[in-house]
C-alpha cells in the first residue's frame, strides 16, 4: 500500500521536492513514511508537526512540519504537505 505526497510549501527548503509516493510498511502512518523520505533525501530532521485540524475527507491530510538540521533545535523552516491516501 502507498500514499501520494504534495509539498505545498516550503519546496526551497527540501531541495525542489515537490511531490512522490512513499510505500507504507506494516505499522508505519503515511506521515511517517514521508518524514522518513524527507530526512532521507535532504538531510533534515523533524523537529515539530502540526496536523490540520479542520480534515473533512479522510483520504486527504494537512500537515504542517518544522524541520531543522543536525543535532541542534535550531529550525531550518516549515514545510506544509497533504497526503492522499
Amino acid at each position: 500500500m502507498g500514499a501520494r505526497f504534495t509539498v505545498t510549501s516550503g519546496t526551497e527548503l527540501v531541495k525542489g521536492m515537490t511531490c512522490g509516493r512513499v510505500q507504507l510498511p506494516k505499522g508505519e502512518t503515511p506521515i511517517d513514511s514521508v518524514v522518513r523520505r524527507i530526512r532521507r533525501e535532504t538531510g533534515l530532521r523533524l523537529v515539530t508537526l502540526r496536523e490540520d485540524a479542520g480534515n473533512v475527507d479522510k483520504s486527504v491530510s494537512h500537515y504542517e512540519l518544522l524541520l531543522g538540521r543536525g543535532r541542534s533545535k535550531a529550525v531550518a523552516g516549515a514545510v506544509r504537505v497533504t497526503i492522499t491516501t
